[in-house]
């Protein structure tokens, strides 16, 4: 069992557009972040991220009973989403490309173990597990020195790259192919996402926890995870001031906007064991 200390998520624009979800069931704790689209396509009414997310955490309690590892309720959410997404979208699902996908972490009370896909971040008892994949290194470093040459030649004003980001634009071929490393072993560039395929094992994080032990799972709207809400927030709030476009110290594939409250959703879920 646990009990939840703190509890928060908040869109990057209001409420609504959010597509991460926070689950609290008595069988599973959950933080599952919808992945950004970039094909445009809507499911349901709803992004492709949101859309994965809300269909997910609306069944994860379903889908985490009578599970013997955490590889096998992985497996369990992907057919799952594949058939959830080939029902909406009426299509064959393996003539699809950039499929509705997720990153998720949870906290599984009959297994005693926190189960991971992608790179929500994780605090256990102050020890940080991060999980930056390497695409995600190599597009934010060239967004960020696009960025810089451009400041450099004066071509463009960090006000202007908050109304219309030329880097993020730069680096979008590369975020429309990214699909192709998505659960690719073979791949230097490969990756763990819930996308409707089946998941290799290498890219499923498995950590052991017991009673006692406090449990911080998020969504990668936090650039630092700290061991309170408060904290964590105050450091998110910090970043925003100093480096909105986070080109610098966090550097990321897209900064904030001027309509924005953050440069990404976010969700904070403590629990302790």
């Amino acid at each position: 069992m646990y009990g939840v200390t703190e509890e928060f998520k908040q869109g990057k624009i209001n409420q609504d557009s959010c597509e991460d979800f926070i689950v609290t069931a008595p069988n599973v704790a959950a933080v599952i972040d919808g992945a950004t689209d970039k094909s445009g396509k809507t499911y349901a009414g709803m992004t492709s991220g949101k859309f994965a997310a809300h269909t997910i955490a609306d069944n994860l309690p379903h889908l985490a009973r009578n599970v013997e590892s955490g590889t096998q309720l992985i497996s369990k959410i992907s057919d799952f989403l594949q058939g959830a997404i080939t029902a909406e979208s009426g299509e064959d699902f393996f003539t699809l490309k950039d499929t509705p996908s997720v990153c998720l972490v949870a906290y599984l009370t009959d297994l005693g173990c926190i189960v991971r896909v992608g790179d929500c971040p994780i605090l256990i008892n102050d020890v940080s597990y991060t999980g930056e994949k390497i695409f995600d290194r190599i597009t934010s470093l060239a967004r960020s020195a696009f960025l810089e040459i451009g400041f450099l030649e004066q071509a463009f004003s960090k006000q202007e790259v908050m109304q219309n980001d030329p880097g993020r634009a730069y680096i979008m071929p590369l975020l429309q192919k990214q699909y192709l490393a998505a659960n690719n072993a073979d791949s230097f560039l490969g990756y763990g996402v819930i996308n409707g395929n089946p998941v290799p094992s290498k890219f499923i994080d498995v950590y052991p926890v017991e009673k006692g032990d406090t449990v911080i799972l998020a969504s990668d709207g936090y650039p630092e995870l700290k061991s309170s809400l408060d904290e964590s927030e105050e450091r998110l709030q910090q970043i925003l001031k100093e480096d909105p476009l986070f080109q610098k110290e966090f550097k990321s594939t897209k900064g904030l906007k001027d309509n924005q409250l953050s440069f990404d959703d976010r969700a904070y879920l403590s629990i302790k064991i």
